[in-house]
C-alpha cells in the first residue's frame, strides 16, 4: 500500500489510520512525501517508527514518481494505493484480497465508493458523475461491472476510481507508472493493465473519495490534465494496434512456439536466446540495434550469473526459482519464472507490450526517493567472537569507528574471554566494548543493559535464538562461504541465518551460496561491499634489509592466516617454479598460524625447496605491519579456495599493490582497469565444494591452475614498471567506491530496515 501526499499535512493523519485500521491485518504502508512545504513531517515523525510503515522523502517529482518510489521498497503481494485526502473502508483490502484469491484469472479488482465533499459529508452534487450515482443514495458511485476497450478507452471516461488491489507479479510484467501521464497516471495504468489481464469489479462500497477544492482533478483546468489524457489515450490506440501486428522474432537456441519468426534478410523486432549463446554474432547484431527488445533465457548455474552479463536485456526469463530471485534484485522489472515454451502466448504479447513501451513511452529519469530517518539513533551491538587479526576483526573495528553516529551508537560485544590486538585499540580509543568470556549469559545481560535494538554478527551467532522473542532485530554479516562446514554444524548455521531480519553478504558469490546452501530467502539478503578505512595504511616500509632482500629484488606478498583454504603452500611451490628464472625473487606469506600444523608443513616445504634465504615467514603481522609489507611489495599473490571480500586485497590496492588472484569472493569486482590478474578457478561450482573437495584440493592442486598462477607471478615479475603504472588505478577506487564511509553508511540502512522489519508483525 503507498501513499503519496504533496502539501496535504491537515488531511495525511485519517487517511493513514484509516490504512492502520484495516482489518487486513497484514498491511504494509509506505508513505510518499513528494517535497510538500506545508509541514508535513510533524505528522511523518508520529509514524516515521511504526511498526507497519515505512516514510519515504523526494524532492517534489510529481505523482507517477512518487508512486514509483513506494512500490519500488513495497514488499507486498498485493499492491494498491491511495491519496492523503480520501478515507479507505475498514474491510476494503479484506474483500478485495479474498477476490483476487478467489479468482485466479483475474489481475486487478476494484469496488463502487462512496462521495463526500471537504468536510468528509455524503456528497450531493448532481453534476459529480450522474452516470454512476446510485438512485437512492447519489453520494454511492455504483460502477460498470466490467472493463471493455470501449467504455474505458473509447469513451475516456476512467471510471475505475480510487479503491482496487492489483497483483504483485501484474506489476512487475506492467512496468513503473508513466512519469508523463501526470494526473492521468492511473488511467494510463488501467488501461495497460485491461490491454495484458483480466480485471474485475466488486459491488460494494469500500472507499470514501473526497472531492474539493485541492484535489487534483479540482485544479484539472489548470494543470492541463485533459491534455494529458488525450495523450496518454492516441498512445494507448497506438498500443492496442502494435499488440495486434505480432512483431518479428528471431530466436537463438530456443523455440517460442507460436511467434512470427523474423524471415530472411529481415530485421528483427524481438531478439531472444539462451545466455550460453550471448557471443553468436546474431545476438551481437541485434544488440547493436537500441530498437530491439532483447530477451535472454537464463540457462547457467546461478554462481555463473554476473550482474554485468544480464545487464543489457529487456526481458530475463528463467525456470530456475533461485536465478529468478538474484536476478530480480539486481532488475526486478524485468526478470519472470517462465518457462518460453511452457508459457510461449503470454511471452509473445508481454514481448508486444514491452517493445511498445521500449520505443514509445519515456523510461522513469528520477533517482529513488530516501527512507525517512528513525526517530533516534539506534543502539546497535556489533558482535564476535573475537578481535584480534584479521579481515573480519578489521570490518567490525572499522564499523565501530565510521558508522554515522547521528544513526548508530555502536557497542562491540567480544565473545571470547580477551579483546584481543583490535579490540584492544577499540578499547583504548573509547569504544564501548564488553568481553563476555564466551558466557551467553553475560552477554544477554550486556545487551539488556545497554537496551540495544539491533545485533550486528559476525560469525558469532551466540544468542540469536533468543534475539526475536526479546524484541531485537538481527543483522547476520557472511563474510565467506562456510564450505568447511558439514553435516550438524551446518543445519545449524542455516537454521541461524534463516532466523535473522537480514543477511549481508560481503560478495555476490557469498550471497549467492547463503541463498543457495543455507536456504536464506533472498528477499532477507543484500550485498554490502567491505569498505577500506585507510588510517594507519601509511606506516613506515618495511625493512628490505632485515627479510634478507636488496634494492630491486622482486617482493611477493600473500597476506592472510595460515589454513588449508588459503593455499600458501601453493603459492610457495609456484614461487619455486619460477624462482630460477628469477634471482632476484623473494616471497613474504604473512598471517597468524590458524593452523598450526599446515603452517609446519609449509615451513617443511621451504626447507625442503632450500629456500630459506627467499620465502619469508612472518606469523605475527598486525595492520601496521602488514601496511609495511605491501609498501614495498610488487605482487599480491592471493590463490585461495574461497574468499568473502578481501581487505587485504583492498589494502593493496591502497598501496598501487599489482593483484594476481584466484577468481572467488570479491575478485571480479574488484580486478578492474587492468590492476591485476584474477585465474580460474579449479573447481566448477562453488555451492557444490565441501569440506572432502576442499581438503583434496588443498593437498593435490590441479596442474593447470598451479601452472597459470606461475605464469601470472613471472609476468608480473618481469613486467614490474608497466604493472605498477596499471595498479595505481586501484588508489582510488578504494578511496572513492569502496572507501569505508560507504560501507558504513549501507549497514547504517541494514540495520534500520532490519528494525523497521522486526517490528513489523506479519514480517517474521
Amino acid at each position: 500500500m503507498v501513499l503519496p501526499v504533496f502539501d496535504q499535512a491537515d488531511l495525511l493523519p485519517a487517511a493513514i489510520e484509516s490504512v492502520l485500521a484495516q482489518t487486513h491485518r497484514d498491511v504494509e504502508l509506505v508513505v510518499v512525501n513528494d517535497g510538500s512545504r506545508d509541514g508535513v513531517e510533524r505528522v511523518l515523525d508520529r509514524y516515521a517508527d511504526h511498526p507497519r510503515v515505512v516514510v519515504l522523502t523526494q524532492p517534489n517529482q510529481k505523482l507517477p514518481s512518487a508512486l514509483n518510489s513506494g512500490f519500488a521498497v513495497a514488499t507486498g503481494e498485493w499492491f494498491t494505493w491511495t491519496s492523503a485526502d480520501n478515507l479507505m473502508l475498514p474491510n476494503q483490502l479484506e474483500v478485495l484480497v479474498a477476490r483476487l484469491r478467489a479468482r485466479p484469472d483475474l489481475a486487478m479488482v476494484y469496488s463502487d465508493y462512496q462521495a463526500i465533499d471537504g468536510e468528509g459529508r455524503p456528497l450531493r452534487d448532481p453534476a459529480f458523475r450522474p452516470q454512476d450515482q446510485d438512485p437512492r443514495d447519489p453520494s454511492r458511485m455504483r460502477l460498470p461491472r466490467e472493463v471493455t476497450t470501449e467504455n474505458l478507452l473509447r469513451s475516456g471516461d476512467n471510471f475505475i476510481g480510487a479503491s482496487f488491489l492489483y497483483r504483485r507479479d501484474a506489476a512487475r510484467l506492467l512496468g513503473p507508472y508513466a512519469e508523463d501521464t501526470f494526473g492521468g497516471e492511473d488511467y494510463d495504468y488501467w488501461l495497460r493493465m485491461h490491454a495484458l489481464f483480466a480485471i474485475g469489479h466488486v459491488d460494494e462500497v469500500l472507499y470514501r473519495y473526497r472531492v474539493h477544492a485541492n484535489s487534483l482533478n479540482a485544479r484539472a483546468r489548470a494543470l492541463r490534465i485533459a491534455d494529458a489524457v488525450d495523450r496518454l489515450r492516441a498512445r494507448h490506440e497506438a498500443r492496442l494496434a502494435a499488440l495486434a501486428a505480432p512483431p518479428a522474432w528471431r530466436c537463438i537456441g530456443l523455440a517460442v512456439p507460436g511467434v512470427r519468426l523474423a524471415g530472411p534478410g529481415e530485421p528483427c523486432d524481438v531478439s531472444a536466446h539462451l545466455l550460453s549463446r550471448r557471443d553468436d554474432p546474431a545476438v551481437e547484431e541485434a544488440a547493436r540495434r537500441p530498437e530491439v527488445l532483447r530477451v535472454c533465457v537464463v540457462d547457467l548455474p546461478l554462481d555463473a550469473l554476473e550482474r554485468e552479463a544480464l545487464a543489457p536485456y529487456d526481458l530475463l526469463l528463467t525456470r530456475e526459482p533461485g536465478a529468478q530471485a538474484l536476478a530480480s534484485r539486481w532488475f526486478p522489472e524485468r526478470a519472470f519464472l517462465l518457462d518460453p515454451s511452457a508459457a510461449a502466448p503470454l511471452l509473445a504479447r508481454v514481448a508486444a507490450y514491452r517493445l511498445f513501451e521500449k520505443r514509445r513511452v519515456p523510461a522513469p529519469r528520477h533517482p529513488p526517493a530516501r527512507v525517512y530517518p528513525v526517530a533516534s539513533p539506534l543502539r546497535v551491538g556489533l558482535q564476535a567472537e573475537g578481535l584480534d587479526r584479521g579481515g573480519l576483526e578489521q570490518v567490525v573495528a572499522d564499523l565501530a569507528f565510521n558508522l554515522p553516529r547521528e544513526r548508530v551508537r555502536a557497542t562491540v560485544l567480544v565473545h571470547a574471554r580477551a579483546p584481543g590486538a583490535i579490540g584492544a585499540r577499540l578499547r583504548e580509543a573509547g569504544v564501548d566494548l564488553v568481553i563476555t568470556g564466551g558466557d551467553e549469559w553475560r552477554l544477554a545481560r550486556a545487551v539488556e543493559e545497554r537496551k540495544l535494538q539491533v545485533m550486528s554478527l559476525h560469525y558469532s551467532v551466540a544468542g540469536a535464538r533468543d534475539l526475536a522473542r526479546r524484541g531485537l532485530a538481527s543483522v547476520y554479516t557472511a563474510h565467506n562461504a562456510y564450505v568447511w562446514m558439514e553435516g550438524a554444524e551446518r543445519a545449524r548455521r542455516a537454521a541461524a541465518l534463516r532466523g535473522m531480519d537480514l543477511v549481508v553478504a560481503v560478495s555476490t558469490p557469498v550471497e549467492r551460496y547463503v541463498e543457495e546452501v543455507f536456504g536464506v530467502d533472498a528477499r532477507r539478503l543484500r550485498v554490502i561491499p567491505n569498505g577500506l578505512d585507510p588510517r594507519g595504511l601509511d606506516a613506515p616500509p618495511a625493512s628490505r634489509a632485515a627479510l634478507g632482500m636488496r634494492d630491486g629484488d622482486v617482493a611477493f606478498v600473500q597476506v592472510g592466516r595460515f589454513a588449508r583454504e588459503k593455499l600458501q603452500g601453493v603459492t610457495l611451490e609456484a614461487f619455486r617454479r619460477i624462482a630460477g628464472g628469477l634471482p632476484g625473487a623473494h616471497l613474504v606469506l604473512a598471517g597468524a598460524p590458524a593452523d598450526a600444523g599446515y603452517a609446519a608443513e609449509v615451513t617443511a616445504a621451504i626447507r625442503r625447496a632450500a629456500l630459506e634465504d627467499r620465502v619469508h615467514l612472518v606469523h605475527r603481522a598486525g595492520r601496521a605491519e602488514v601496511a609495511g609489507l605491501l609498501r614495498i611489495a610488487d605482487c599480491l599473490v592471493q590463490p585461495s579456495l574461497v574468499e568473502g571480500w578481501s581487505v587485504a586485497v583492498m589494502e593493496a590496492m591502497y598501496h598501487g599493490v599489482p593483484l594476481v588472484l584466484t577468481d572467488v569472493g570479491s575478485a571480479r569486482e574488484v580486478v578492474r582497469g587492468g590492476i591485476g590478474l584474477v585465474l580460474p578457478n579449479p573447481y566448477p561450482r562453488l555451492a557444490a565444494l565441501d569440506l572432502a573437495e576442499l581438503r583434496a584440493l588443498a593437498r593435490s592442486y590441479p596442474e593447470a591452475n598451479l601452472a597459470a598462477l606461475a605464469e601470472a607471478m613471472r609476468e608480473v615479475a618481469l613486467r614490474r614498471d608497466a604493472w605498477r603504472a596499471r595498479a595505481a588505478a586501484g588508489r582510488a577506487r578504494v578511496l572513492g567506491e569502496l572507501d569505508v564511509a560507504t560501507m558504513a553508511r549501507a549497514y547504517a540502512d541494514a540495520f534500520e530496515d532490519a528494525w523497521r522489519r522486526a517490528r513489523k508483525p506479519a514480517a517474521r
